[in-house]
């Protein structure tokens, strides 16, 4: 909704401390704040260990997207697919998911902004 917090990530417990307090403060909870969390917890490793981490956010079932609607085939040349179909989220309607390109590599310059 157009709601933007920043948040500092003092230790990896701190992820699910901060998930918790903008879910609270935004009135969401449940798979809301542990995507958060999860989001968070990534975002605190890359900085630990300088390298990213892998996606531990909500993914779709059995890995396969169900209701796909569209897809784009490697955006931009870039070795990425974004596709829409049933959201992972229990009457969120549709989402928007990108994955990586089948036997292809990623690329993209660490820390480039995907949108």
């Amino acid at each position: 909704d157009g709601v933007l917090e920043v948040v500092t990530l003092t230790s990896a417990a701190c992820a699910e401390k901060e998930a918790t307090r903008i879910g609270e403060k935004h009135g969401f909870a449940g798979e809301g704040v542990a995507s958060l969390a999860a989001a968070f917890s990534t975002r605190w490793a890359e900085e630990v260990d300088g390298s990213p981490a892998v996606y531990t956010g909500a993914s779709p079932l059995g890995g396969r997207l169900s209701g796909l609607v569209a897809t784009i085939c490697d955006l931009e040349g870039i070795g990425l697919i974004l596709e829409v179909g049933d959201s992972t989220l229990a009457g969120a309607g549709r989402g928007l998911f990108v994955r990586k390109l089948p036997g292809g590599a990623v690329r993209l310059d660490r820390g480039a902004i995907f949108c």
